[in-house]
């Protein structure tokens, strides 16, 4: 059961206790429900990246299939590292002398991510 904190974002303590898998056919029911390729939108009060470091939507794309659900889409921040080894002096370039490193951070396409999809029903029959 999820709750809202500070007007912010649910959050949700996972599965309660006693819960137990739902029938084949109201699993299929749903599925059929969910079926094919959906854009990701966040609620208005949920952050979105770049104005919240803790929470916020990352993917852009959800495909339902039989098992999974994919996320794709979107763009994340990555931080890459470049390096280079030498030195200039007096016109001269000397590859011995110094390694010096640099980070930076760049805009880079989000990898996939398969979900299994579980469904359960709670003891209440949620």
């Amino acid at each position: 059961r999820c709750i809202d904190i500070c007007g912010l974002m649910p959050y949700c303590k996972g599965v309660p206790e006693g819960s137990k898998p739902i029938s084949e056919v109201e699993k299929q029911e749903i599925l059929k429900r969910w079926e094919g390729q959906w854009d990701i939108q966040p609620l208005p009060r949920m952050a979105v990246k770049g104005h919240n470091s803790k929470f916020y939507v990352e993917y852009t794309t959800a495909h339902f299939d039989d098992e999974n659900v994919i996320l794709s889409g979107g763009i994340s921040k990555e931080t890459r590292t470049a390096s280079s080894k030498g030195t200039v002096s007096a016109g001269l370039f000397n590859t011995a002398d110094t390694k010096s490193t640099t980070k930076y951070t760049v805009d880079a396409p989000n990898e996939g991510q398969v979900n299994k999809l579980i469904f359960l029903r709670s003891p209440d029959g949620r």
